[in-house]
């Protein structure tokens, strides 16, 4: 599978809120990534049209209208003019928009077609009219030298978060030979989730049961965990949470569900004092492997499939950011990771495997 396409499959995981109670796993649709969807929809095809030179909502006589790829870009087009942006403005109150979205939203919303079907073999010359001269202005503001200042600035965060991610894990790998890595997503009890006025977890709270929860991954108490990194959400649906990425030496820890349901009811009990719930990845590690993306779980250094599928998380914890950007009200960090791995004690052993070669598409 490629990486886009992997990466998609944990989006759309991600359309459901799982948490785990009472040993059982609660699943439960949220309209939060459905929005999430539809707001990457609008980039993907923003950039599709910054590239595309070929005119759009011509006048259905002309050859160019019958081409394939301007029928298809013109119909999605076309769909996300049906995308609710005064739910998206609601969902999502501290967050800051990919400057392609904020363009879209400029020219678009408020557009009124007669027609409720959004085909675009239906619509009126004058809504054909209308569309190409939208697009054709858009393609114009997009293409300058300032919004592309803009594009960069704001997607400049969001790769050095991943690059920095993905030299922390091969940093890992350097120190250890084999890792058990652990994904928990940590969030807390609807009664305690927006809208539910003076019940709702605030920043401060949820900030504060994060610094609990690190001090004790990094305390003897905790099962060993020699990594981390941490990424910072919120949403209509789940209010403020976490998702967690964790390491363990693997040459001493197996039992990686066991160990995450023992770190998640920590958070339930201790930390949070009952108020926090927690969804344990690791146990939905069969899905990932039959796409072929697993990436927790027991990896080596020489499994160059698993480690590619450990980089797929690490873009799933920071690549969000580039749709969509949470800004903390204190103006505090959204993410983070543990420091620079110790370096190895020297001794003598089996040398380390060769990585072993990625099956071709």
């Amino acid at each position: 599978m490629k990486f886009d396409d992997g990466l998609e499959f944990y989006f759309e995981h991600e359309s459901y809120m799982h948490a785990d109670i009472n040993g059982e796993t609660v699943e439960q649709y949220t309209d939060q990534a459905l929005l999430a969807s539809d707001i990457r929809s609008i980039v993907d095809v923003m950039a599709r049209l910054k590239a595309f030179e070929k005119g759009l909502f011509l006048p259905r006589t002309t050859a160019m209208s019958k081409q394939k790829k301007v029928r298809t870009l013109e119909q999605d087009c076309l769909c996300l003019l049906k995308v609710d942006f005064g739910m998206i403005k609601e969902v999502y109150p501290c967050h800051e928009f990919n400057p392609l979205l904020r363009v879209f939203m400029k020219y678009f919303v408020g557009v009124d077609l007669k027609s409720d079907l959004y085909k675009v073999e239906l619509l009126r010359p004058d809504e054909l009219s209308l569309l190409h001269d939208l697009t054709e202005t858009v393609k114009q503001e997009i293409r300058g030298v300032e919004f592309q200042k803009v594009l960069k600035g704001f997607s400049r965060p969001a790769n050095k978060n991943y690059k920095s991610l993905i030299e922390y894990n091969e940093a890992l790998f350097v120190r250890y030979a084999r890792m058990l890595v652990i994904r928990v997503d940590f969030t807390y009890r609807s009664q305690y989730c927006v809208p539910r006025g003076d019940t709702a977890i605030t920043h401060a709270e949820a900030k504060r049961h994060r610094k609990a929860l690190l001090k004790y991954l990094r305390s003897p108490k905790s099962p060993g965990v020699v990594g981390y990194a941490w990424k910072l959400e919120y949403g209509l649906d789940k209010s403020y949470h976490y998702h967690f990425l964790l390491y363990l030496n693997g040459a001493d820890h197996r039992e990686d569900i066991v160990i995450a349901k023992l770190l998640g009811d920590y958070w339930v009990e201790t930390v949070t004092e009952g108020k926090g719930i927690y969804y344990n990845c690791n146990k939905n590690k069969a899905a990932f492997e039959k796409k072929g993306i697993l990436g927790v779980g027991m990896i080596s250094h020489h499994q160059t499939g698993l480690r590619a599928g450990l980089n797929l998380v690490a873009a799933y914890l920071t690549k969000p950011d580039y749709f969509i950007r949470m800004i903390a009200p204190d103006g505090g960090r959204c993410f983070g990771k543990g420091g620079k791995a110790s370096p190895k004690e020297t001794k003598r052993g089996r040398p380390r495997k060769q990585p072993e070669a990625l099956p071709s598409e």
